[in-house]
């Protein structure tokens, strides 16, 4: 029975096979013992252990008798203690002469079974955990005098320093290996203790890391390291000369060290007080020096091709070296010291306008990334407006060069669209009718753009009528020539674009103005490329910008009904006078509205030849039986003929045969010439009855021009009333069909008056009708929001000038539409 129970026990090891016990089995109660112990085997144990239960009916016990000595207890415990504490002592040993291995007195196996008697089975984890602390605190000790006996105080130092924590560390790593059991079977019961490895990095970190000699040591070394790296790359600044630009790469032997050093200092939770703060202090530092030093001797774009390429090395340096979660601060520190804002304000103009000379849209961009990084855009979009506004004042007051503002005008603000988009990421002001997100929005969404829009207004400003003057002859101009061999698209494209500049002009109304007059001359004309193309540009107009410019739609009314009483007029005669074809009959006019065309009634003379004034008294009378209450008044200024004239050389050699396409004045002077070979001024004068200035400039054009058909005598630029003129038989030409121009420059002279005083009528006008209604509605007012009011009610028209609204407001008290108060006289009220 004995032996079958010994036969069950578990054998988790060798120790059972080292004991040799001897079995006695006793019995409790008295009787002959039993004549034979039976053998028991496997196969009969379960019965066998039955029965002898049934027939003794008593309990046996089993006695366990060992060959060897009973171990010690207390013997077995102090070795045991004196197995971890030496072994702690080893592992911690400072390596000598390089040598790295281990000495332990006890195999690993031996080491954790140590520890396990001592706490498990003796209880006395916390004598042991004392005494392993004591060895923690000698070997951190050693540690300490190690490296305060190192000479070095620079990367050297760093390095040995590094390498030290790396050994310690794996060293600790094997401690908490082999004492396990005491982390997880004694220390975690105790809530007040630490964990071998814990425990070992607070007393390093203690002793070693934190002392004062270690850190500034270590800060040190982290300073010199990143100052040479910056010192060997990009810039080598010279208190006596100019910055040097090199190639030289930088040194990064040394950047190892400080991602172990990171490594570690995280390891111990002392990552952002030892390294990211020495470093981002070391950054300010650094880089505050070399901006006082390179911002006033580089160019302002070198400067920030500088800051940009420095902002590129710290990141490359942190995302190699440090956490990337200190990238934020490290980038932080840079820009703050490279990009200050006394920097930025005494740098951004010039280089915007540098880059804006040169057109360079990519610095642009990365002008803006470094301003956007600093939170300073504000700065730059103010450094810019500047810019812009100073570049377009240049453009529009370059009195010399007015015939070129409007395109230039338009390269400014292609380039300037581009920029918004590709540089500051805007969308620009759409060119042709006003959305409502461009109303609506605010100037922050879009600073840049309102930017641009601002500069323009106030370089416009700058000089007042004539940006506005200027677009509405480009326009003229392009709407003579037409798209040509451009496509239809690019022709709209351009046009859209020159119509964007009207917005910026605070005259609307010279614009408009001088629109109207040469769209009038162009359809009178008939200069104008496309009639389709001059509605669209009406309707873009009227849609885009002022409703004013429908009027624009009623000339085209009038030139319709005009054509169709022509033709009427010309049926009419062709059939009372029969076999006269109407379509050879040559006498055309037109029949407009003073309303809708914005000329005057023509105040000059000129007598016609007798055909002329024969077919113009034919057609009044045709229309007085038509609109018996119409008058006409008839403007020859803006007549025209096509003349046939033959020259020759005088002495019978040949004859040519020339169109001449010329006014109606020309052609009156012309065809006296069919009378006589030679008049004089004063006799062309008696006989057409035209004013003497209208004659000059008319005897100048065909004499003094480029096309002449007569010759004055004496020769010469000017026409006098003393002068003399002979027809040119001997006029040359290679075209057959010749048109001779006016005398451009006094045409465009009078003209340019005659719309200055249009202008400045309309504007008084509009000054009294704003002044006369604020007032109807006010009843009183007070002086200065009186003046504010008006301006604010024709800002869609022009700007008034204050000098314009006082004086109107004067010739209003005189007129009895307004009287002042007889206690304020600042306060106004109006008269009923």
């Amino acid at each position: 029975m004995a032996s079958s129970l010994l036969r069950g026990f578990p054998s988790t090891g060798n120790a059972y096979s080292l004991f040799k016990p001897s079995l006695v089995l006793e019995s409790d109660h008295s009787g002959p013992p039993p004549r034979k112990t039976p053998r028991l085997d496997q196969s009969t144990h379960a019965s066998a252990k039955g029965k002898g239960r049934a027939g003794d009916g008593g309990i046996q016990r089993v006695k366990i008798q060992f060959c060897s000595a009973p171990i010690d207890p207390q013997s077995y415990l102090n070795s045991s203690k004196q197995v971890v504490v030496q072994s702690v002592r080893a592992i911690l040993t400072l390596p000598a002469n390089g040598t790295t291995s281990i000495s332990l007195p006890a195999s690993f196996e031996d080491v954790s079974s140590a520890v396990r008697n001592v706490i498990s089975i003796r209880k006395q984890g916390d004598e042991l955990y004392n005494s392993i602390q004591m060895e923690i605190d000698k070997a951190v000790s050693n540690m300490a005098r190690e490296l305060s006996r190192q000479p070095s105080r620079d990367l050297n130092w760093l390095e040995i320093f590094v390498s030290l924590m790396e050994w310690f560390e794996k060293r600790v790593n094997l401690l908490r290996s082999l004492f396990a059991d005491l982390d997880y079977g004694y220390v975690l019961r105790n809530s007040s203790l630490k964990q071998i490895r814990d425990l070992c990095f607070e007393k390093v970190c203690n002793a070693v890391v934190n002392h004062p000699e270690c850190v500034a040591r270590t800060t040190k070394g982290i300073e010199e390291w990143v100052k040479a790296e910056r010192n060997s790359t990009l810039f080598h600044p010279s208190a006596t000369e100019d910055v040097v630009m090199t190639d030289v790469k930088g040194d990064f032997s040394h950047r190892d060290t400080v991602r172990r050093l990171s490594k570690f200092l995280t390891t111990v939770s002392l990552y952002e007080s030892h390294l990211l703060e020495p470093y981002v202090r070391a950054t300010v530092s650094y880089y505050t020096a070399e901006t006082r030093l390179l911002a006033p001797k580089l160019a302002a774009t070198k400067y920030f091709t500088h800051c940009d390429t420095r902002l590129k090395e710290e990141e490359d340096r942190v995302r190699d070296t440090l956490h990337e979660s200190s990238l934020a601060d490290v980038l932080h520190a840079t820009e703050s010291a490279l990009l200050s804002e006394e920097v930025l304000k005494s740098l951004a103009k010039q280089a915007t306008a540098q880059l804006i000379t040169q057109r360079d849209v990519n610095a642009l961009g990365r002008l803006y990334h470094l301003h956007e990084r600093v939170n300073k855009l504000i700065i730059l979009e103010a450094a810019f407006r500047v810019e812009v506004q100073n570049t377009i004042q240049k453009i529009v007051t370059d009195t010399a060069n007015d015939d070129n503002m409007i395109p230039i005008l338009l390269q400014e603000k292609a380039f300037l669209d581009k920029a918004l988009v590709e540089a500051f990421h805007e969308r620009p002001f759409t060119n042709t009718t006003v959305g409502a997100t461009d109303n609506n929005e605010t100037e922050n969404g879009r600073p840049f753009a309102h930017a641009t829009r601002t500069a323009f207004e106030r370089g416009f400003a700058a000089r007042k009528r004539k940006p506005a003057e200027m677009i509405a002859k480009y326009i003229d101009t392009a709407m003579r020539k037409g798209q040509r061999e451009e496509s239809e698209d690019d022709f709209w494209k351009e046009l859209d674009a020159v119509l964007g500049l009207y917005r910026f002009t605070p005259d609307k109304d010279v614009f408009r103005t001088f629109y109207e007059r040469a769209l009038a001359r162009r359809l009178l004309m008939a200069k104008s490329a496309s009639d389709d193309f001059e509605k669209e540009v009406i309707r873009r107009l009227k849609e885009g910008y002022d409703p004013e410019f429908g009027k624009g739609e009623e000339k085209f009314k009038d030139l319709a009904l005009s054509k169709d009483l022509m033709e009427e007029y010309k049926h009419q005669l062709a059939r009372s006078h029969s076999g006269i074809k109407s379509e050879n009959l040559t006498m055309s006019a037109m029949v407009l509205q003073y309303s809708s065309w914005p000329f005057k009634k023509w105040k000059g003379k000129v007598h016609l030849p007798t055909d002329m004034q024969n077919s113009i008294v034919g057609f009044e009378t045709f229309y007085k039986k038509k609109h018996q209450r119409h008058v006409l008044d008839w403007n020859h200024s803006l007549g025209s003929a096509v003349l046939t004239a033959r020259f020759n050389d005088g002495e019978g050699n040949g004859t040519e045969i020339k169109e001449l396409s010329v006014s109606l004045l020309q052609a009156v002077v012309v065809l006296l010439f069919n009378e006589e070979d030679e008049w004089t001024f004063s006799s062309i004068q008696e006989r057409t009855g035209i004013e003497t200035k209208d004659l000059q400039s008319t005897l100048q054009s065909l004499a003094c021009g480029k096309i002449r058909v007569l010759t004055k005598k004496p020769l010469g630029k000017d026409v006098a009333e003393t002068d003399s003129f002979v027809f040119n038989f001997k006029f040359k030409n290679p075209k057959r069909k010749i048109h001779i121009p006016g005398i451009q420059q006094r045409e465009i002279i009078e003209e340019q008056k005659e719309t200055e005083r249009v202008i400045d009528q309309d504007r008084t006008a509009f000054i009294d009708a704003a002044i006369v209604r604020i007032m109807k509605g006010a009843k009183k007012l007070h002086h200065e929001e009186l003046k504010a009011r008006t301006i604010d009610a024709l800002k869609a028209h022009f700007i008034p000038s204050i000098t314009d609204i006082k004086r109107q407001i004067e010739k209003l008290v005189e007129k009895d539409y307004l009287e002042r108060d007889e206690k304020d006289k600042g306060v106004f009220h109006y008269v009923s």
